[in-house]
């Protein structure tokens, strides 16, 4: 196992959490109360408290730091260039996601964490920011599929609804479609305005096209509740749709910011499919596209419609493109076959 050093924090003994390293309890514990970094170890370097300290070249200086909020919580904030993935879904640089007790972190090809320990022990009230010192290079390719949601007729929207409100309405609406990718494993590369682009990760052997696919099916049945919910949604004459598109392939990763990360920059063929296929749905066509490759990756597990090929802008030739219907054996899946002919549009 990598070698591993750690001096917690002096807190008077009150450690109510512990991140513990490998997959089993019997890893080695790494104690604290509101504040823990993970980053690599350097020889000669000074031993500072609360900091965990890796000996391994793919580790950044301070790769990602677990503090303690006002309010109890527990937040991870990815600081490195080579990532830091909760759960197996990558964080976004420097914006903190909430982490619980039993989820687990992974710095580092294969070096991992897990959460344990008692929210109800008070902290200690004091959690100071992360330095951040120099990193190494991020890898350049990983296989994603990408999936981009987009309000149907918002410029229409904003011509009769006051833009503060219509915006506040989406942004409330957005925030739980941001929970539900989340638990399907997914991560959220950004959501702002009218849009949602969300990405998947290889995971052993499964395509990232099956969780894409199943969180694409869950977001529509979610969008419906929370459309009809006028806390959030308070247009009853204005409903509330969205169009969304999947694809897979190829993507290069990089971490934006010279002193520092600060966004995770997705560039890539798929990329641009998802946003140009997506623009494509309607009706007609079907709200939930896919692009070929995701239909190939997922057809064992979900039902599709194939749509015919598609122009897209900015592709010199036609694109196929499927419709997602619903996982086999569910409702959607039942009344349809692979073998649905062509919707031509």
């Amino acid at each position: 196992m990598t070698p591993l050093r750690y001096r917690p924090l002096d807190t008077a003994g009150v450690h109510p959490f512990a991140l513990v390293a490998g997959d089993d309890a019997s890893g080695e514990r790494f104690p604290f109360a509101d504040r823990i970094e993970i980053g690599r170890y350097e020889p000669g370097a000074p031993m500072d408290d609360g900091r965990v300290l890796v000996e391994d070249s793919a580790v950044s200086s301070v790769h990602c730091v677990v503090v303690r909020d006002s309010e109890g919580r527990l937040l991870v904030r990815d600081c490195s260039r080579n990532g830091t993935w909760m759960d197996e879904a990558r964080l976004i640089p420097n914006r903190e996601q909430e982490i619980r007790p039993g989820q687990t972190l992974r710095v580092g090809p294969v070096l991992t964490f897990r959460l344990v320990g008692d929210a109800t022990v008070p902290g200690t009230g004091t959690v100071p920011r992360p330095l951040r010192r120099g990193t190494v290079a991020l890898p350049t390719k990983q296989q994603m599929a990408l999936l981009v949601g987009d309000v149907r007729g918002y410029t229409t929207l904003l011509t009769s609804l006051p833009a503060a409100e219509l915006q506040a309405a989406v942004s409330g609406v957005f925030a739980h479609l941001v929970t539900t990718i989340r638990s399907l494993g997914g991560q959220v590369k950004e959501y702002q305005g009218d849009s949602i682009l969300a990405f998947w990760e290889r995971r052993g052997e499964e395509s990232p096209a099956i969780p894409a696919c199943r969180a694409a099916l869950a977001l529509e049945r979610h969008l419906k509740a929370l459309a009809a919910d006028r806390s959030l949604w308070p247009f009853p004459d204005k409903p509330l749709r969205m169009d969304w598109a999947v694809t897979t392939g190829q993507v290069s990763v990089h971490v934006v910011g010279a002193d520092r990360p600060e966004e995770l920059s997705l560039v890539g063929e798929p990329v641009v499919l998802a946003y140009r296929l997506e623009k494509k749905a309607d009706d007609r066509i079907g709200s939930l596209l896919t692009c070929a490759r995701t239909q190939l990756e997922a057809e064992q597990r979900f039902a599709f419609a194939d749509v015919g090929t598609l122009s897209l802008s900015g592709f010199d030739e036609p694109v196929r493109a499927f419709r997602l219907l619903g996982e086999l054996g569910g409702p959607a899946g039942r009344s349809a076959t692979r073998e649905t002919p062509a919707i031509r549009p």
